[in-house]
């Protein structure tokens, strides 16, 4: 029994599985009241990618770009197959019942050869090197929706999707020039990842990360951090960011990071016109 657990982390990292098997959607968010779409758009390099639409009633939406090796819904880790990495469930319907209770529109993908999405690349996983065309996919999704395309979009990328995120800012910004903020929650460490893709970030970003992550190290996060440009002048509009996040398990120690903030000409127009969201109460 000893090896199955870094057998599961093996194919965890190479292919986004767990001991061979795709995490299912489990669940769907009727089961905590909300009306919500299934939807498929193309990747920007055209794998067929599934995912969900939970309308509100305002002009806010968040796309929520998931973790690695979980999917849209979350990650089945109390199931005896997909236990291997803490034998916990990851549910992310409460947390899409509070965005969207808060007035959040939520557009939420699985990644390329994770839940029901199509296979790319092999079924290999690129932690972002290849998923960023997915990210690319969601935000054109997004604008060519009758009813998102007005809509003022931030990202909420979570490891995998943290990564793909800056990844795809990096070798694509055109596509993100109407993206006021973003938050990167426990992106995956990767020096590559930092020396390459996160210093091009101009977008307010907040970075978070959770003591005794089994596949990260604070520090590794840490840098990531540290390597997000800011201007460390006076922009009080532009500090507004705060996570919503739920609490770590019992035993376990939150680390919030404060938003690295770059005043730029697109960013200092979003601030000036209030169109930065997650505002501190």
């Amino acid at each position: 029994m000893r090896s199955v657990r870094p057998l599961c982390h093996l194919d965890m990292w190479i292919t986004g599985t767990t001991a061979g098997h795709r995490a299912p959607v489990l669940r769907r968010p009727g089961e905590v009241g909300l009306q919500y779409e299934d939807m498929f758009f193309p990747s920007m390099d055209g794998v067929p990618i599934d995912g969900w639409f939970i309308p509100a009633d305002s002009d806010k939406l968040v796309i929520q770009n998931h973790f690695l090796p979980g999917n849209r819904y979350g990650y089945p880790g109390q199931l005896p197959e997909f236990g291997g990495l803490g034998g916990f469930e990851v549910n992310f319907l409460p947390e899409f019942r509070a965005l969207h209770d808060a007035g959040y529109n939520i557009l939420c993908q699985d990644i390329r050869n994770f839940g029901l999405s199509g296979t790319g690349n092999g079924d290999t996983v690129g932690i972002g090197l290849l998923e960023y065309r997915d990210v690319i996919g969601s935000v054109r999704h997004a604008r060519s929706r009758p009813d998102t395309k007005d809509m003022t979009t931030v990202l909420l990328s979570v490891c995998l999707g943290a990564d793909s995120t800056c990844v795809a800012m990096a070798r694509h910004p055109e596509e993100f020039e109407d993206i006021p903020s973003l938050i990167l929650l426990q992106p995956v460490s990767g020096s590559y990842v930092i020396e390459e893709f996160v210093k091009a970030n101009d977008i307010p970003t907040l970075v978070a990360q959770v003591h005794h992550d089994s596949m990260t190290r604070p520090e590794d996060v840490q840098s990531i951090y540290d390597a997000v440009p800011a201007d460390r002048g006076d922009a009080p509009a532009l500090r507004r960011l705060q996570l919503l996040w739920r609490a770590p398990r019992s035993g376990d120690r939150a680390v919030r990071l404060a938003p690295r903030l770059t005043t730029t000409p697109r960013t200092r127009k979003a601030a000036a016109s209030r169109r930065l969201p997650f505002r501190t109460p």
